[in-house]
């Protein structure tokens, strides 16, 4: 039986794609539009509890993610930059549900919660060249993700996992 606290640890790959708009007028008269695609490392842990009935197993889990490079991208029009980049680490809670296809093979549906961390600065820039950092913010916010697992288990105490998490930002 599966069912009961576990815990482990992680390492893993993150794609991300932005596109990024700013109009805000009040802080500084800047708009603009601007893309941008990373990819980094991450490792991290996670700790939950299962509960495991017939073949239905239902649970939650907390996660932690560090990433070695911090994502940035950028938004510009000919006079402003607005330069953003995230935080290294970021936090989870994840509901998840699943079956069991055999004893030891799992397929999980989870929703949940990520806490994220993004800084922007606004630059003024002439003629490509920065003249002057304009204003600086930072955002916290819990963005509410998605994500699909299948997990198996080697013996009663080590299993593998591969993830597929999806964030919805704004």
């Amino acid at each position: 039986d599966l069912s009961g606290f576990y815990f482990g640890a992680n390492v893993g790959a993150n794609s991300t794609s932005d596109k990024n708009s700013y109009d805000d007028h009040d802080l500084i008269p800047i708009s603009g539009n601007g893309n941008a695609h990373n990819s980094r490392t991450s490792v991290g842990g996670f700790a939950g509890y299962n509960y495991v009935v017939q073949r239905v197993v239902l649970g939650a889990e907390i996660v932690v993610d560090h990433f070695f490079k911090r994502p940035e991208s950028a938004v510009f029009n000919t006079h402003f930059m607005q330069k953003m980049w995230g935080a290294k680490t970021d936090y989870g809670f994840l509901l998840r549900a699943g079956l069991r296809f055999n004893a030891c093979t799992f397929a999980y549906l989870g929703a949940g919660l990520k806490r994220q961390e993004y800084n922007y600065n606004i630059i003024d820039v002439e003629n490509g060249t920065v003249t002057n950092v304009v204003a600086s913010v930072s955002k916290k916010k819990l963005v509410p993700q998605i994500e699909l697992d299948i997990e198996g288990m080697f013996n009663k105490n080590i299993g593998w996992r591969t993830a597929y998490s999806y964030l919805l930002r704004k």
